[in-house]
């Protein structure tokens, strides 16, 4: 029994580390690509541990002002954005985590609608476009904001909330607000933070929005910016010409992948930091629909 047991911890642990490896190695193979001296890469072609580093690529996107305006852009749309996301969100989940109001079941059935019937984007542009609110931040962060799905997963971490502290806060003078603000909030951090984390996930990672509703240059946010700079550096490369062209376009893949380490490092290195909260929000968040 114990030779089993021990084995099956093996495969077990063998599985697991094979499954992290196919997670981390394109952020290796990203990282290492962006590090290859361009001569290199040409000559050799990707190498898990390269002889030489370069910085080159990282220096040429630094010295790029575009980029240091993309990323306040995407500061600005991800801060102000799950400011928006999360207000929306908990104030919607506290209310539809009260089964008892009246019409309850008329309202969580019209919500759970729009998880699979949607406007779309011509009304959604339409709308933004009346409002006065095309080529400005705002109209990316109202678009999506509120996710259906991420209520409810917040309005089930609500439902556990035991209703007698609640009732004792009312009964000992409490409004409502107070209750929600200074009493469910805090004791539901790891769901929020959860939520939150997802919200700003999809801020940080989007371009299909931005790219639509933000027609000047300088307020793109850093995912329209990449996506640019793939076009440009891969255009470059099909259009190369002699062999001064051909030295002058190979710092084009280290470029790809430098900007692509620069746009996703800060995301991932927040994770680490809620990663506790993230486990937390998603189980208890789960228990009850």
């Amino acid at each position: 029994m114990e030779k089993r047991y021990i084995l099956f911890n093996i495969c077990n642990y063998t599985f697991l580390i094979l499954i992290a490896l196919t997670a981390i190695y394109p952020f290796i193979y990203m990282l290492t690509i962006s590090l290859i001296p361009p001569g290199d890469y040409l000559n050799g072609g990707f190498v898990l541990f390269p002889e030489r580093i370069s910085l080159d690529a990282y220096r040429r996107i630094f010295e790029n002002g575009s980029i240091l305006l993309s990323f306040r852009s995407t500061l600005i749309i991800t801060t102000g954005g799950v400011a928006i996301n999360m207000f929306l969100t908990i104030i919607c989940a506290y209310v539809m985590s009260k089964t008892d109001i009246k019409g309850y079941r008329f309202f969580i059935n019209l919500i759970i609608f729009t998880m699979y019937f949607k406007g779309g984007l011509i009304p959604s542009y339409m709308l933004m476009r009346n409002l006065g609110l095309t080529d400005k931040y705002l109209s990316v962060m109202l678009t999506g904001a509120i996710s259906t799905y991420n209520m409810l997963v917040l309005r089930s971490f609500f439902l556990n909330i035991p209703e007698s502290l609640e009732e004792a806060a009312i009964m000992d003078g409490a409004s409502e607000p107070f209750v929600l603000f200074k009493i469910i909030i805090p004791i539901s951090l790891p769901a929020i933070s959860t939520i939150g984390l997802f919200y700003a996930v999809g801020h940080w990672n989007s371009y299909y929005i931005p790219m639509i509703y933000l027609n000047s240059r300088e307020k793109w946010p850093l995912q329209v910016l990449l996506r640019e700079i793939l076009f440009e550096s891969t255009e470059s490369l099909r259009t190369v010409g002699d062999i001064g062209d051909v030295q002058e376009s190979a710092i084009g893949p280290q470029l790809k992948m430098a900007t692509v380490m620069v746009t996703v490092l800060p995301i991932f290195c927040l994770y680490p930091f809620l990663q506790k909260y993230f486990v937390k929000g998603v189980l208890i968040g789960a228990v009850k629909a």
